[in-house]
């Protein structure tokens, strides 16, 4: 680093060190021990003292040497607080002499330790090594950490105490520099290798001493120790600058560039307040000539980089004075600080939001003393105890804070004497609840912790309690629906496999597993839609539970599967239990049908039963039974789908009829088969089934439909279709009904089948559907005459018709078939 013309470089500096290196005046001998010699015996003291000078007036960083004996050497820079106070008076002496002490346990070489002394000023120590010889230690202190309070009520006590002048006393203190941790860390390293680099020189000063032949290599390498100093010099961790008694730069290291984002040249001879922020130019102009009067500086400014970014630095500075005394230079070391302001700003405004939620929760907070005697409570506490905070202080915490078991009604311990005893954090257990001051309970959930003051000795505790009678209530119901399904009522399937587990004992046995499936809910759910299904479930799974002993477990476990877990009951008991579930639901009905439900059973009675198999083995006869009662009940279905159909609407009935008796004589008309005409028959009663899912204010509308009811007119074809597949022989029918709305072009629905793509029964179906409909009466319209019919039959042939199927259809109308 360069500095003005007449001030030492830290260049020149290490030239001073280099060329008087040693006090030795003749080569040392290999015999020589080298145990006998000490740190005055091998360093220049005046030339190093020049050196840390000369680094001193350059960066502001003080500094000693000390032999192992703690003899100061060398010292620099050593503030007022400590050389005219605390080494002057014995007893802050004595202070100063342990502070040394400590420091100079660093035994490796490029290591470091910090140490604050009992004055208040924190000091940092790495040893110098010679030869595996520790010869002293290089020291670096008097400062305070930017992120410690500066007690100064401690400092002015100290004054008194000592006898010093408390102004002069505190006017030294101000002068003390502050370094944040980091900066601190990095000096640290720095002054560690520094004193690697002195002990270095030693050794190589040592060695050059011994013979003169090993001059010009010892040169070479104090040379190149000159370039390793000054290359340390040039990234020493804090940025460096100059300025004249106006304010110009006459000098920057290459860290204040870095900071900045500048080229030396746009630097060097520029005033200091073009690189503020504008808000910032006049405190500058204020401070400044305060700083040359005082002779030192604290300060933050905010400056701008060579891309505009604004950037918070902070600055400790001194001026340099000639050797008459006058004004130099300025000498200060800067920092980024801006991201340690933005986490300090976001570390207190998170401060304050966590400060306004203790204060907006509503939670009761009581503070007691050591003894369990309340100190603190507030109004949410107040509230919920009923003790007003008058009333409270100085009562014990039992009296006011009066806890018992939900169940046992039994005294709970304290959480505050817990707390006590053990020091650390407690939480009250479930199931509490808080006997206010008028005899009222509610449940509540608190946690105590103690109050830990900066020694580390407990002072208090602090509880913090709510009401919990809300969230109880919430957590019963979340736990009921955990536990059970939400339809039904009836446990679910993760209640039943947990109990199970807890039943299969042999205290249990005979365990009988009954598995029960309901017979056509998905046949409900299409005819008659989820409501009518739902109530299916609803009332199975009551006719199961009001069927059932208090302690069997009955369980929905899938769509239309409930189980039941019979415990202490065998097969022939279990039977008896399932003819009087029968007979409760054979009084229930859905949509005028019965309810049924097919069961089967197994029975574990011992050891040897693996609960898996009998599981298996209630599932399989489930299923069989259900293959025999399930299609019978189907077809009543059916049945009971077409009668409600009709019920809904008379139209509807006589509709399907027309339309029934024409497609048995196209049957005919084609010559079909008995069997196929019989299909043909069924077929035209069926193919408006799905209807029974169109809700009676579409069927029954006087007017015509609009496009959104169309549009659900339109899906009665395909709930025929899942209506029918339900059962096994009417699947071809069902078919024949998803088809019958397609068109000969293709242009129908749902599928837009195409000419012969289209079953020929629905082909049949959907010209006797449209005949019937053109010449029957309807709210919204007159009935056309069968000519007309016929006419408009022949105009769609070919395209909504098969066209030959037309041509048969009329003349079996017209009588010419």
């Amino acid at each position: 680093m360069n500095s003005e013309s007449g001030t030492p470089t830290a260049a020149a500096a290490i030239a001073s060190a280099a060329a008087v290196p040693t006090n030795l005046t003749a080569p040392i001998e290999p015999e020589i021990d080298w145990g006998e010699l000490t740190l005055a015996d091998i360093i220049d003291v005046p030339a190093v003292q020049a050196l840390l000078e000369s680094f001193q007036q350059l960066t502001g960083m003080l500094g000693a040497i000390v032999d192992s004996k703690g003899q100061v050497l060398i010292s620099v820079g050593w503030q007022d607080i400590c050389t005219k106070f605390h080494r002057c008076h014995p007893e802050t002496r004595k202070n100063c002499i342990e502070s040394d002490t400590v420091l100079a346990q660093a035994a490796e070489p490029g290591s470091f330790q910090a140490y604050r002394c009992k004055n208040g000023m924190w000091d940092i120590s790495s040893p110098i090594v010679v030869s595996g010889q520790h010869l002293g230690n290089i020291y670096f202190g008097q400062f305070i950490y930017t992120d410690e309070v500066l007690d100064r009520e401690y400092f002015r006590q100290q004054a008194r105490l000592y006898g010093f002048e408390e102004s002069a006393y505190l006017a030294a203190l101000e002068q003390v520099p502050r370094y944040d941790r980091e900066t601190v860390k990095a000096v640290m390293a720095f002054y560690a290798r520094m004193g690697a680099m002195i002990s270095d020189l030693g050794f190589k000063n040592l060695s050059l001493s011994r013979t003169l032949s090993e001059r010009q290599r010892a040169e070479a390498e104090l040379r190149e120790s000159e370039k390793r100093f000054q290359l340390l010099f040039n990234r020493a961790p804090l940025g460096y600058q100059s300025l004249d008694f106006d304010g110009y730069f006459l000098e920057v290291n290459p860290k204040w560039l870095e900071i900045l984002g500048y080229q030396r040249a746009e630097v060097i001879g520029k005033w200091f307040g073009d690189f503020l922020c504008p808000e910032y130019v006049e405190g500058f102009r204020k401070r400044f000539p305060l700083f040359k009067s005082q002779g030192y500086i604290h300060s933050e400014f905010e400056m701008l980089t060579k891309d505009g970014q604004r950037l918070t630095i902070a600055f400790d500075g001194k001026i340099g004075y000639d050797v008459d005394g006058g004004f130099k230079q300025t000498h200060c070391i800067l920092q980024d600080i801006t991201q340690q302001k933005a986490m300090a700003a976001q570390l207190y405004n998170e401060k304050e939001l966590f400060k306004t939620t203790l204060i907006s929760i509503g939670d009761g907070v009581i503070a007691t003393d050591t003894q369990g005697q309340v100190l603190i409570i507030n109004k949410i506490a107040a509230s919920l105890t009923g003790w007003t905070l008058a009333e409270a202080c100085g009562q014990p915490i039992e009296a006011v804070f009066e806890i018992i078991n939900e169940f046992t009604r039994e005294r709970c311990e304290n959480p505050v004497a817990k707390v006590l005893a053990t020091k650390s954090i407690i939480e009250l257990a479930n199931h509490t609840l808080l006997i206010a001051r008028d005899g009222s309970e509610r449940p509540i959930e608190d946690s105590a912790a103690p109050i830990i003051d900066e020694q580390g000795n407990l002072t208090g505790v602090v509880l913090v309690f709510r009401d919990f009678t809300e969230k109880k209530k919430n957590h019963d119901e979340i736990k009921y629906l955990s536990f059970h399904d939400h339809l039904t009522g009836a446990y679910n399937r993760r209640f039943y496999e947990e109990e199970l587990v807890r039943v299969d004992t042999a205290r249990n046995w005979p365990l009988t597993i009954v598995m029960g499936d309901v017979n056509g809910l998905k046949l409900i759910n299409d005819s008659f839609g989820h409501a009518a299904g739902d109530q299916l479930l609803v009332k199975t799974a009551a006719a199961l539970t009001n069927s059932c002993r208090a302690d069997d477990i009955i369980a929905r476990i899938g769509g239309d599967e409930f189980i039941i877990l019979f415990p202490k009951t065998d097969a022939f008991e279990a039977a008896q239990l399932i003819k009087r579930i029968k007979k409760l639901l054979q009084e229930e009905s859905i949509e005028g049908l019965e309810i049924s439900v097919s069961f089967g059973s197994a029975t574990k009675t011992s050891a040897a039963d693996e609960i898996g198999e009998v599981f298996k083995q209630a599932e399989d006869k489930m299923y069989h039974n259900k293959l025999y009662e399930g299609p019978s009940l189907k077809g009543r279905v059916i049945d009971n789908i077409v009668a409600a159909l009709n019920h809904k609407s008379s139209r509807e009935e006589v509709h399907s009829r027309q339309v029934s008796i024409l497609c048995e004589k196209m049957g005919v008309a084609l010559g079909m088969d008995e069997y196929q005409i019989k299909e043909l028959k069924a077929f035209g009663l069926l193919h408006d089934i799905g209807k029974i899912a169109i809700s009676d204010k579409i069927l029954n509308k006087p007017d015509r439909l609009s496009e959104a009811e169309w549009l659900e007119m339109k899906n009665h074809a395909e709930i025929g279709y899942r209506i029918l597949c339900t059962n096994t022989e009417l699947t071809e029918i069902a078919d024949y009904v998803l088809a019958h709305h397609e068109r000969w072009d293709g242009s129908g629905y749902p599928k837009g089948l195409k000419g012969p793509e289209i079953p020929l029964p629905a082909r049949i179906c959907a010209i006797a559907d449209a005949y019937d409909a053109m010449i029957s009466e309807r709210s919204y319209k007159s009935p056309l005459s069968t000519e007309l019919a016929i006419t408009e039959l022949l105009n769609h042939a070919g395209t909504q018709f098969d066209p030959e199927l037309v041509l048969v259809f009329v003349g079996l109308i017209s009588g010419t078939a």
